[in-house]
C-alpha cells in the first residue's frame, strides 16, 4: 500500500510526538510518505495513494474527500477536539483511531467507525533505577490551567528535598504562575529552560521521583507516560487520558483540578513500582494489537462515499502552486542579495543610487 501521513510541522520536527505511529505504519506497510500540512496540496494530488493518515489536526470533511484517497483514517486528540455530536457526524465517511478510551466511547455512541487503544512506550532497558529516598519533584508547566499554585496546594506540608522546574520560555512566554522567592528557597527549586537532547531531558526527570503532569487533559500524554515507564510516581488531574492509565492510590495520584488539596506522598515508591509494572503489561498489549491495528487501517470503510469536490481541489492546488512560486522567488532574491549586493542599493547600484 502507498501510505501518506499528514501532520503539523511542529509535531514532525520539534515534539516528534507522532514518530511512534509513523514507525508503526512503516512496519505495517513499508515506505510511508510523511507530509507537513502546508505541503499537502502540493504533494498528495501528484500521486495515487491507498491510505491517508491525518494526525491530530481536523481537516474539513470536504477537503479530505477532495484529496481523492480511498482510505482516510483520522487520528484526532481528545484535548484538541470538539466533543459535540453535530461536529463529528460530518466525519462518518472516515475511520478514526483514538488513544483515549473515553473519547472512543463518545465517538462510537455517535455512530462513527473508531478503533481505540492505549499507547505505552517501550520499557527502557539499561536505565538506572529511580532513587526513592526522600521526595524530589519535577514539573514542566505548559499552560495557564496547571501552574505552580496548583502544585503548591498538592504538596501541602509534605517535605520535598528538591524540585526541578522546567520552563520553556520560547514556547510558553505568557506563563505567570511561577514559584515565589520563598518557595524557590524552601523547596530548593532548580530551573532549566531547554534541553539539548531527549537524553538530557530524561536524565533530568529521572533525578526526581515524583512527576507532576503538565496539562489538565491530554490526547495521548507522552510526557506523563514516559514518567510512568521510567518508574516515577505520577501526579495528574483526574481527567482523560491520565485517569485512563492511573488508578488513584494504586499506581499514581489523581486530584481534582478545580479543587486541588494536599496529597499523601508516603507511598510514592509503591505507586511508582505499580505504575512501571502496568506499563510493561501495557506495552505487551500494544505490541500484541499490531495485526488488529494494521487490519483496521488497511480495510476500506463500508459506508464511505467519497465525493470529488472539483472546485475545492482546483482552489487548493492553485494555492499550492502560488506557494511554490513564492518560495522559488524568495530563494532567488535571497541568493541574489548575497551574491550581487550592488543590485539592491549598494554604491553604483543598478538603480543609479548610492547608499
Amino acid at each position: 500500500m502507498r501510505v501518506a501521513f499528514l501532520a503539523n510541522s511542529f509535531h514532525l520536527n520539534m515534539t516528534k510526538s507522532s514518530d511512534f505511529f509513523i514507525e508503526l505504519l512503516r512496519k505495517a506497510f513499508g515506505d510511508v510518505h510523511v507530509i507537513p500540512f502546508k505541503e499537502a496540496w502540493a504533494v498528495i494530488p501528484k500521486s495515487k495513494w491507498d491510505l491517508l493518515v491525518v494526525w491530530m489536526d481536523l481537516v474539513p470533511p470536504k477537503e479530505l474527500e477532495a484529496f481523492g484517497v480511498p482510505r482516510v483514517v483520522l487520528v484526532p486528540m481528545s484535548d484538541y477536539s470538539p466533543h459535540e455530536r453535530e461536529y463529528w457526524i460530518r466525519y462518518k465517511q472516515f475511520k478514526i483511531f483514538s488513544f483515549s478510551t473515553t473519547f472512543l466511547r463518545e465517538l462510537q455512541s455517535w455512530g462513527l467507525n473508531v478503533f481505540g487503544l492505549h499507547y505505552y512506550p517501550p520499557p527502557r532497558s539499561g536505565l538506572q533505577e529511580i532513587d526513592h529516598q526522600g521526595l524530589r519533584g519535577f514539573f514542566w508547566p505548559r499552560t495557564q490551567e496547571v501552574g505552580w499554585s496548583t502544585i503548591r496546594k498538592l504538596i501541602g506540608n509534605s517535605r520535598f528535598e528538591s524540585f526541578h522546574l522546567h520552563w520553556t520560555r520560547e514556547l510558553n512566554p505568557d506563563l505567570t504562575d511561577l514559584p515565589s522567592a520563598d518557595d524557590q528557597a524552601g523547596f530548593s527549586i532548580q530551573t532549566s529552560s531547554w534541553f539539548k537532547s531527549q537524553a538530557d531531558y530524561s536524565e533530568s526527570v529521572r533525578q526526581a521521583n515524583v512527576y507532576f503532569a503538565p496539562r489538565r487533559t491530554e490526547g495521548i500524554g507522552m510526557s506523563f507516560l514516559e514518567a510512568l515507564s521510567w518508574g516515577l510516581c505520577v501526579v495528574a488531574p483526574d481527567a482523560p487520558t491520565m485517569n485512563e492509565y492511573i488508578v488513584n492510590g494504586e499506581n499514581g495520584l489523581l486530584y481534582d483540578p478545580d479543587n486541588p488539596v494536599p496529597l499523601e506522598f508516603s507511598q510514592h515508591q509503591a505507586l511508582a513500582h505499580a505504575a512501571l509494572e502496568r506499563c510493561i503489561r501495557g506495552r505487551s498489549e500494544w505490541d500484541a494489537a499490531f495485526d488488529g491495528i494494521k487490519t483496521f487501517l488497511e480495510t476500506s470503510h463500508g459506508r464511505s462515499i467519497m465525493r470529488a469536490h472539483p472546485i475545492i481541489r482546483a482552489k487548493r492546488r492553485g494555492y499550492a502552486a502560488l506557494r511554490a512560486i513564492y518560495r522559488v522567488m524568495k530563494r532567488i532574491l535571497s541568493y541574489a542579495a548575497l551574491t550581487s549586493p550592488d543590485l539592491f542599493g549598494a554604491k553604483n547600484s543598478a538603480f543609479g543610487e548610492k547608499r
